[in-house]
């Protein structure tokens, strides 16, 4: 039994013929790790707060930094909800944008490359990025994705054989 074939998104026109194989979006991942360096960063601000100033400038101190994670959760929230990522018949695109929808995209028959790329902290968080390399250098990334490898064999079969491999 294969799974479903996702909808097509409301901000991409298809071509005749051309039928959507997967969609995705940045993993939650991203904003649980914004959240634990911002407790991190909370817990060490007030060890060293406590112990080298006085009340009011602690205070004004753990202010700032707990206003700094706040901006560090939404920014992270804000980047997992403004990405979609698409692989249909003849392309791979990205939309970014949280009402409107910039969309970059390349095709599939043009791809030379699937890579994956997975820095330090995003293994630490089980999140990549899976890179789409054209002829001509040109590319489109897939951001901070979770179950990177089973999506890049997907994506890497896909692209090589011209049609989606059995799930």
């Amino acid at each position: 039994m294969s799974a479903p074939t996702p909808s097509q998104p409301e901000w991409m026109t298809l071509d005749v013929g051309e039928r959507v194989w997967l969609r995705a979006t940045p993993s939650t991942n991203l904003v649980l790790a914004s959240l634990a360096v911002g407790f991190v960063l909370l817990v060490a601000m007030s060890v060293v707060v406590g112990t080298l100033t006085d009340l009011a400038t602690g205070q004004a101190v753990s202010f700032a930094v707990l206003v700094f994670i706040v901006a560090l959760l939404v920014a992270a929230y804000v980047v997992t909800q403004r990405r979609e990522y698409v692989l249909t018949s003849d392309r791979a695109c990205v939309g970014i944008g949280l009402t409107s929808k910039r969309v970059t995209s390349v095709a599939i028959e043009d791809i030379r490359n699937v890579r994956v790329e997975q820095s330090t902290w995003q293994q630490w968080v089980d999140i990549g990025d899976l890179r789409f390399v054209a002829d001509d250098g040109t590319t489109v990334r897939f951001a901070f994705i979770d179950d990177l490898a089973a999506l890049h064999e997907y994506a890497a079969e896909f692209v090589e054989h011209g049609e989606p491999p059995d799930r």
